[in-house]
């Protein structure tokens, strides 16, 4: 995750596993190349996530799916 950069494109999806809160979050310019590629994302502590900039504090917790900001 790049410290340097903020979400610009944000997704919720069904979990993939219980783990997994189905949220996706996007700088808005990856290639669909580094987008297929698995390796390129992780699963993060929402607080990491929310010190890239506290306008995603309300999404997290908006429990709708497949719904796209």
């Amino acid at each position: 995750m790049e410290e340097n950069y903020k979400p610009m494109f944000v997704f919720r999806e069904k979990q993939s596993s219980e783990n997994d809160s189905g949220w996706r979050l996007f700088l808005g310019f990856e290639s669909e190349g580094y987008s297929e590629n698995s390796d390129n994302f992780g699963i993060y502590d929402p607080k990491k996530i929310l010190k890239l900039g506290n306008s995603s504090s309300k999404l997290l917790v908006y429990k709708g799916i497949e719904t796209v900001w």
